[in-house]
């Protein structure tokens, strides 16, 4: 078996980091005495995501809606209702309510 690197162990996370100033002014080169620091001080550490960014929600086009609405009130005026289902009353789109009772 080919072994992918020469190395023991090749991927190695080091605590070195480029001298990087803290809010204390001073400039630190580990990341555990970076890190350390901010704790004492309250600091919350963050990544690079966008935290005031608000997940996508699927929203389907209105002309979807609207041809929906379109095709229902076509069955309903045709005479079609739907089979099934606890309907406790249906109300006609003029507004008036089917022999059932209702609204």
């Amino acid at each position: 078996m080919k072994r992918r690197a020469d190395l023991f162990a090749p991927h190695v996370v080091t605590d070195t980091i480029p001298p990087t100033e803290q809010v204390d002014g001073k400039f630190y080169e580990s990341k555990r005495a970076f890190r350390a620091v901010g704790r004492r001080l309250g600091l919350t550490e963050v990544g690079d995501q966008n935290l005031n960014r608000k997940p996508k929600t699927y929203t389907p086009p209105k002309t979807a809606f609207r041809d929906a609405f379109e095709k229902a009130k076509a069955e309903y005026a045709a005479g079609r209702r739907p089979k099934g289902g606890n309907v406790a009353f249906r109300v006609e789109i003029t507004g008036e309510a089917d022999a059932r009772g209702g609204a």
